[in-house]
């Protein structure tokens, strides 16, 4: 299994820890994606970035306060 653990600030998407499994998933290093928005700094397929962006919300409104899911 192949993974990735990030974290970002809810309300501006910066995220501000990355695994190093970014490069192995998204072909690009961890310190590529640090400070960047999350939905725009990686090429998400539609359907996880709605899912995504589902649970961002979520957490937004402190119904959650991480995720996890599969793409």
């Amino acid at each position: 299994n192949q993974f990735v653990i990030y974290s970002h600030k809810v309300l501006t998407g910066e995220v501000i820890y990355a695994s190093n499994g970014f490069e192995t998933i998204f072909g690009f290093s961890r310190d590529e994606i640090l400070g960047k928005n999350w939905a725009t700094a990686i090429n998400w397929l539609p359907e996880s970035l709605e899912l995504a962006r589902g649970y961002v919300s979520a957490m937004a409104e402190r119904e959650i306060e991480f995720i996890q899911f599969e793409m």
